[in-house]
């Protein structure tokens, strides 16, 4: 009898070990691992093979950037400077423990970097004016000279189909904390210009231009703009789908009807802002 007993127990606690993994050795590292460039950003997906993890851990080139929680199957990373090269693995873990870590999976983005714009300054859309403008050692200077709020564009030219990122970093250097600057994107075809702008006393706006300015959503108050060093827009552009991310914080999403095609980009300043330009990036996703 006490025999049979044993035996009992032994099943029981076997039975109950294998339903409910506790040790690394029974969390099993995320099958089918990848990752790939999405419109907005670096989607990473994997097949949830565990039943009792308690979540996922993410890691970009060795650091670990998130922590999601159980039955998650996939992570769209927004986050990265789109001048890195990126590497990125997961592992699950259960209880303070992980399993073995997934495949490492690298990936390097097609980035067009831009040294070459329009000779001109559009100076309230219509009068070029080429002093406003000074570029060296991959730096661009936007120089206003007036406080009657007109604007000053630098653009270049390049046909690019959707989706698509544009993006810049910019630091004022004089003028106005309440005058707007930032990046925009045209289509020849529908007519429509994006711009986003951002000022030092921390707001933002996201705006249309189709022969009148339209906002596409309430101009908002942020608290993570750098009132005196460099801040980074990017614009995401899909077909139907309009994304802003300004120093890696999304401040919108809306459903925008764009062109299949883009062909004019811009870095825009307002009245007697004079502003830095730097690490102008393009890349088609």
């Amino acid at each position: 009898m006490k025999i049979y007993f044993c035996l009992v127990i032994s099943v029981i606690l076997a039975l109950v070990q294998c339903e409910n993994p506790f040790s690394s050795e029974d969390i099993y590292a995320p099958k089918n691992f990848s990752i790939n460039q999405s419109w907005d950003g670096i989607l990473l997906t994997w097949d949830d093979n565990n039943k009792y993890e308690d979540g996922y851990n993410i890691y970009r080139n060795n650091q670990k950037i998130m922590t999601l929680d159980r039955n998650k199957s996939e992570y769209l990373d927004f986050s990265f400077s789109p001048f890195d090269h990126l590497s990125y693995h997961i592992n699950c873990y259960k209880d303070g423990e992980t399993s073995k870590d997934s495949d490492l999976k690298n990936i390097s983005i097609a980035i067009k970097f831009y040294d070459r714009f329009n000779n001109g300054i559009a100076w309230y859309w219509e009068e070029s004016r080429t002093n406003l403008l000074t570029y060296s050692s991959g730096e661009m200077n936007i120089n206003g000279d007036d406080d009657d709020g007109y604007q000053h564009n630098a653009y270049f030219y390049d046909d690019v189909n959707t989706p698509f990122t544009f993006g810049a970093k910019m630091k004022k250097i004089s003028g106005s904390n309440s005058e707007p600057f930032g990046i925009g994107v045209r289509s020849e075809s529908t007519g429509a210009e994006v711009f986003t702008f951002i000022s030092t006393n921390g707001r933002v706006v996201v705006c249309e231009y189709n022969n009148d300015w339209r906002t596409l959503m309430p101009t908002i108050s942020i608290d993570y703009l750098n009132s005196s060093d460099y801040n980074e827009i990017r614009i995401c552009v899909d077909n139907n789908k309009l994304k802003v991310y300004i120093n890696n914080h999304e401040v919108c999403l809306l459903n925008y009807l764009f062109s299949d095609l883009a062909d004019c980009f811009y870095l825009y300043t307002q009245g007697d802002l004079s502003v830095n330009f730097d690490d102008i990036y393009l890349f088609e996703n």
